[in-house]
């Protein structure tokens, strides 16, 4: 068959590599791989709620409900129905504290309003979370503690005063006393206060909410000698370069508190307009009850929540843990801006101060506030201090006291504050308000300054919603800070209820009919449940994956609610995109499920006894009371027990068949298990696929001009076509692409000590992953004899997360796929797995000297193959086969693999694994660095990128990453394999580095590398700049040369890779290495051009040329040019930065970057040319976040937050950085600029070809995935292409 030239029209688009799962003991490996995908398996932290209510006399009103209830009544009522709401608030589902205003603290000798016989209620502070007396302190919501809440609810009477602050410091207080069994932080309160596990350390990712309710203004006792400040005063006006304070009672003098800075380092700077929000005015006041008339100061409700908020409630390292942002966050633009309806002025903030938003990484509290009756609405609007329009423009977003006016201000304590120099209604009014009076009456509202005038006479504009209150009307003022927060009485104080909620990153609800109590309550219920619980149903598809041939498209996809259940799917592609179900609407599962009985299956495994020097190899899977299949050590595994409890060969046989598909066994869920069907109730005999590629095999078809490959095709060109995909079932399933139909399955010899654990009831909440690497097919002559080719067909798969290693197959004839003695050996080919829950063989057991020095070899050997999770690399020419199963330059055919994480040796290493005559395995190290030091430290290789540079069928050099960041470069160009190593005399060709954090300078941090590299001939040109023109100057042209690797960074394979927020970035960098045919060598090969001129030769010393370099670590050492990205206002596409490399500036830099602008965003799937041209099609995502613990049961800090899976799309051009030429992407009428880079569904997209048009087609379809996103999406071809690039470019 002729060599095919154009592109194909359906290309293969492979999976992000999800979180990935390791079998050993988290401290056993350098990295912590995960156990299965995010969102599935998830550990619940219940998190801590406190009440604050309001018992005093003024909830005695009776104008709720019409006037037929009292607001106690009301409030009784809605605590009963929604505390008693199982489906709301399920046992278990939080911990609940509460609190009253009558209550005192213990001591007081009065337990409150409210009283039940047998029960104890005192007020919350430091007091109370050392003591187990309290009934109404912080316990799990179930059984007795709802009990006795529901009583207290149930008699809940009101006869208070209203000393709301004392309500919100108590509150502050009991979170912030010292470590107590007894304590709202403990693991079990009352009877442990951590784990073992943990470091004796309580948890630090357990989210705390305060939910405070109040109806009206706040009054009570604040005496000197019940002080109710923080500390500083005016908590929320605090700076982190100065604090200044007008000092008490004094004319003109100011007290210095220290900067203050938030616990992660950021700087709440009053210069910064973003903070003004959340600064308000402080308040010394007029009464004997309220502390300015003995010259105190009285601190608002908000500088208590702001105190909550800002700072830790306990020291970071005496938790265990941390919190995360939550996505709502993670996902928020970088800012927002907030528009008065009325002036239609204008407020914008960036996210982290956005008060819709929770960035916190500390432990803190969230507080949630609500106002019940129309006394706790908030009414005016109030603008900055001063007297005349210069003053108040002054005065704008200040929220503190000045030398000058505390002058007059506190000196005149005997009077309200408001009544002499404020507050004035943001309409204007140029006099003092008369509380009472009728606005709308008053006729001396014009505008003092126009800057401060909110459009509606001084009354606040309310906002669209008020349950819970949104951001829109007169929010935007006091954003921007033309707008001053007073803590005020006189009907104001939901002024401070409202901006308690927004310094505590809460919600602020006004609640004015009785009716709407309850929801209240309900909203901030749901709104706690989903900050803190998982959605395991947010990411079941993410794992979804495509693979094409022709017309046809391949999925598969998993179902933990199923029983960890797993399928195949076949649709039919049509030629516009569209798609229809094949294989009569059925998938593989639904085949399989069909199956009269196991013993019908093709399953093969294979022996690890030695036999001759070897493994015995491969064999059926099908118990056997000797060794004749499985051997001894094998069996054993499958009789115990998951607790180790050898049970007996009948009970490994019975799992072994339960292996195969036998579900006589089967208990049922959740509890009806018994001796004679002890295992697992599965939902079908297929189990989950979630990393692993859909892989397609048809008819050999590649363009080798090999010998006796014309043939090979012609043998086989009428064989079943396959697919072939790996499942956590602990099997390698191969389907008939035809009609699903399993046709062989293979079981690993590295997941068998493992497959007693798919036996266990508990196994769906204890989740591993088995086989879950992908496959991938070739064709290889296996013959070492030129005379006498063997070409066959080759799978070769790995485990992924499921274990170390890889494992060829012969899958040539499908037809000829038997389980049986005499066919196992030679379908099997070679197996080199192996389980991380044993150790590795002892070779000193073995008597044969050939046997013991054939296995102390394979266990050395084994010390540098890890976990194998990178998708395989496809050959640019033949797209049905991978690249990386190939002959070689000493011409011998093998499979050319990263050698993955967690091995023994910890270091980056290319291996080779011959797939012809005696198949041993070669192996190139990057680095001779003892294990746990340098390169060898966490470290591994990714999948490579085999090049072949004179079109010989031969790859001569080869690139990949590295877990540290480095991108390797390997000279395979040699005839002799020994003289095959890294080149740059070791050293790697570029390390990736940047800042943490997006747009910081910061210290640069290493960017793992886990996907293979897109390289291309580099085709531009260079030239001399004019400095007078900017111009190139004549004849200085020259070509650029060299090959462009293009790569980006990011991991998902470790349990924490899915919350890490580091930058990663997109690279194409250049290799300016030259080549030349090796002078004498027979047969001809390539070298490497070191610059100088073989002593044979004559050679101009102007044309050789440069030596190869090595870039260094970094974007400024390895000169690249930077790109960016910018988000079209009101669209999901973004323009790139008109900024590419040219002919003028290439001999200055030696390629580009481009840093992911997306918080989380990384690079996990293969780069790929777009429409056979030189512009990168790149899928990019911020992988799906959740946890991967063992027992979902067990409360763990394995994930701060749970998020679904987004992904971006961007074109770019390889070569400089440059846009595409014309506009691919559909865009608005009007769009000039062209769009490089927009958001699509998350999975596996396929891009499809027909003459006119490409679509890309995602494969998330239905409810789980984002509906403002397109299924297909229909994008302009390129007017040209580019052709395969030239030898000649890299002479």
């Amino acid at each position: 068959m002729p060599r095919r030239t154009t592109p194909q029209k359906f290309r293969r688009r492979l999976i992000a590599i999800a979180a990935s799962a390791a079998l050993a003991p988290a401290s056993a490996w350098a990295l912590d791989l995960a156990n299965s995908p995010p969102g599935t398996v998830e550990p619940y932290v219940a998190p801590n709620v406190i009440l604050s209510l309001d018992d005093s006399t003024s909830m005695n009103a009776n104008d709720m409900i019409k006037n037929t209830k009292t607001r106690t009544t009301v409030l009784k009522e809605a605590l009963k129905e929604v505390f008693n709401d199982k489906s709301l608030v399920p046992d278990g589902k939080i911990r609940l504290a509460w609190h009253s205003f009558g209550m005192q603290p213990e001591g007081g000798g009065w337990q409150g309003c409210t009283k039940v016989d047998g029960l104890t209620f005192y007020r919350l502070n430091a007091t109370s979370a050392s003591s187990d007396k309290y009934t109404n302190t912080m316990r799990v919501l179930e059984g007795k503690h709802r009990e006795n809440f529901l009583k207290y609810a149930d008699a809940f009477t009101s006869c208070a005063s209203t000393p709301t602050h004392w309500m919100v410091k108590g509150a502050d207080d009991y979170m912030r006393a010292p470590l107590n069994k007894n304590g709202p932080w403990a693991d079990r309160p009352t009877e442990q206060l951590a784990s073992a596990s943990n470091d004796n350390k309580p948890l630090g990712c357990r989210r705390n909410y305060h939910i405070l309710l109040t109806d009206g203004d706040w009054n009570g006792t604040y005496e000197k000698n019940y002080p109710v400040n923080t500390s500083p005063v005016n908590f929320d006006n605090q700076d982190s370069k100065r604090n200044i304070h007008g000092k008490e009672g004094t004319s003109g003098s100011t007290e210095e508190f220290d900067p203050f800075k938030l616990p992660d380092g950021t700087e709440y700077n009053r210069d910064d307009p973003n903070t003004w929000v959340y600064r308000d005015i402080d308040f010394p006041t007029w009464s004997r009850w309220h502390p300015g008339y003995k010259g105190q100061y009285l601190s608002s409700l908000s500088d208590w929540t702001f105190k909550s908020w800002a700072t830790e409630l306990q020291p970071k390292a005496s938790l265990s843990g941390q919190v995360s942002p939550l996505p709502e966050y993670l996902k928020a633009p970088a800012t927002e801006t907030f528009t008065n309806p009325k002036t239609k002025k204008t407020a914008t903030l960036n996210k982290y101060w956005n008060p819709r938003y929770n960035p916190a990484t500390w432990p803190h509290m969230v507080t949630f506030t609500i106002g019940f009756s129309n006394d706790s609405i908030p009414k005016r609007q109030f603008r900055p201090v001063g007297k005349t329009s210069a003053e108040v423009k002054t005065s704008t977003g200040k929220y503190w006291i000045d030398a000058d006016i505390a002058s007059d201000w506190y000196k005149k304590k005997d009077a309200p504050l408001w009544q002499w120099d404020g507050p004035f209604l943001a309409g204007g009014n140029t006099g003092k308000v008369t509380w009472g009076e009728d606005e709308s009456k008053n006729n001396n509202h014009g505008a003092l300054d126009s800057l401060t005038d909110n459009g509606n006479k001084g009354l606040l504009i309310p906002p669209s919603s008020t349950l819970p209150y949104g951001y829109d009307g007169s929010f935007a003022d006091y954003a921007a800070g033309r707008a001053q927060w007073y803590s005020v009485k006189g009907g104001e104080a939901g002024q401070d209820m409202w901006h308690a909620a927004i310094n505590g990153r809460g919600q602020f609800y006004a609640v004015e009919k009785g009716e709407d109590l309850k929801k209240a309550f309900e909203q901030i219920i749901r709104t706690i449940n989903t900050e803190v619980s998982p959605s395991i149903t947010s990411t079941a598809l993410s794992g979804s994956n495509i693979s094409r041939s022709g017309v046809s498209k391949f999925t598969g996809n998993y179902e933990p609610q199923s029983g960890w259940k797993g399928f195949v799917i076949a649709e039919t592609v049509d030629t516009d995109g569209g798609v229809t179900l094949a294989w009569g609407g059925e998938n593989t599962a639904n085949k399989l499920d069909a199956l009269a009985s196991h013993e019908s299956r093709v399953i093969l495994s294979w022996s690890d006894q030695w036999v001759n020097a070897a493994p015995k190899g491969g064999v059926p899977f099908v118990w056997a009371a000797d060794q004749s299949n499985l051997s001894t050590s094998q069996k054993l595994a499958l009789q115990k027990a998951p607790n180790g409890t050898d049970q007996g060969a009948t009970a490994g046989q019975n799992r072994l068949n339960y292996i195969r598909g036998d579900r006589s066994k089967e208990g049922t869920n959740p509890s009806n298990y018994t001796e004679s069907k002890p295992y697992r109730q599965r939902q079908s005999r297929q189990g989950d696929i979630v990393n692993s590629e859909v892989w397609y095999t048809a008819a050999p078809a590649r363009s080798y001009a090999f010998n006796g490959y014309r043939d090979f095709i012609k043998t086989y060109k009428d064989r079943t076509p396959m697919i072939y995909v790996g499942g956590n079932d602990g099997m390698l399933h191969g389907f008939s692409a035809q009609d699903g139909t399993e046709k062989i399955a293979y079981v690993p010899q590295g997941v068998i000590p493992s497959l007693t654990r798919l036996t266990a009831p508990a196994y769906d909440q204890q989740h591993r992953y088995f086989v879950d690497g992908s496959p991938m097919t070739g064709d290889a002559n296996t013959s070492t004899d030129p005379t006498s080719p063997d070409w066959r067909t080759l799978l070769v798969g790995t485990l992924g997360a499921g274990g170390r290693g890889y494992f060829v197959l012969d899958v040539t004839d499908p037809a000829g796929f038997e389980a049986t003695a005499t066919k196992a050996p030679s379908l099997v080919v070679l197996d080199r797995t192996r389980s991380t829950e044993v150790s590795a063989p002892d070779c000193t057991l073995l008597t044969a000297p050939a046997d013991k020095a054939a296995c102390v070899t394979a266990v050395t050997q084994d010390r540098d193959i890890g976990h194998i999770t990178a998708a395989p690399v496809t050959n640019s020419t033949s797209l049905l086969h991978a690249s990386q199963i190939t002959m070689l330059n000493n011409n011998r055919w093998a499979v050319v693999l990263g050698n993955g994480y967690n091995s023994a040796n910890q270091r980056p290493v290319l291996l080779v694994q011959y797939l012809d005559g005696n198949k041993e395995l070669l192996t190139i190290p990057t680095t001779v660095d003892v294990p746990g030091t340098g390169k060898a430290n966490d470290n591994g290789l990714s999948a490579p990128r085999l090049v072949d540079l004179n079109g010989d069928d031969r790859p001569d050099i080869a690139y990949a990453g590295d877990n540290q960041g480095n991108m390797w470069k390997f000279d395979l160009t040699s005839y002799d394999a020994s003289e095959w190593g890294v080149a740059f005399s070791g050293e790697p060709l570029f390390t990736a580095q940047r800042p943490a954090v997006y747009g910081s300078s910061g210290t640069e941090l290493p960017q793992p590398i886990t996907v293979a590299p897109t390289t291309r001939a580099n085709d531009r040109k260079k030239c001399e700049l004019d400095s007078a023109t900017n111009e190139c100057k004549a004849n200085t042209s020259t070509a650029v040369g060299g090959m462009m690797v293009a790569f980006g960074t990011g991991r998902n394979v470790a349990r924490n890779d899915p919350e890490s927020t580091n930058v990663n970035t997109l690279y194409s960098v250049l290799d300016n290495t030259r080549y030349r045919y090796k002078e004498g060598s027979n047969p001809k090969r390539l070298e490497v051009h070191d610059g100088t001129c073989p002593p044979s030769l004559t050679c101009d010393p102007n044309k050789l040329p440069d030596a190869p370099k090595a870039l260094g670590a970094g974007v400024d050492a390895a000169k690249l040019k930077k790109q960016t990205t910018t988000v079209v206002s009101g669209s999901q596409q973004a323009t790139l930065g008109q900024d590419p490399l040219k002919a003028t500036n290439w001999g200055s830099y030696n390629g580009w970057y481009l840093d992911l602008p997306s918080t989380g965003e990384r690079l996990l799937k293969p780069l790929d040319f777009y429409d056979g041209s030189n512009i990168l099609t790149v899928y990019s995502q911020v992988p799906a976040k959740g946890s991967n613990v063992f027992d979902a049961s067990i409360e763990s800090c394995e994930t701060g937050s749970v998020d679904d899976e987004r992904q971006y799309r961007t074109f770019i051009n390889i070569m400089d950085g440059a846009t595409p030429s014309i506009q691919l992407m559909a865009v608005a009428n009007g769009t000039t600029n062209i769009m490089v880079r927009r958001q699509v569904r998350k999975g596996a997209h396929a891009m499809v070809t027909s003459k006119d048009k490409n679509t890309d087609l995602s494969s998330c379809v239905g409810d789980k995935c984002d509906a403002t996103l397109l299924e297909k999406e229909e994008l302009n071809r390129m007017p040209e292409t580019t052709s395969r690039p030239s030898w000649r470019q890299m002479q």
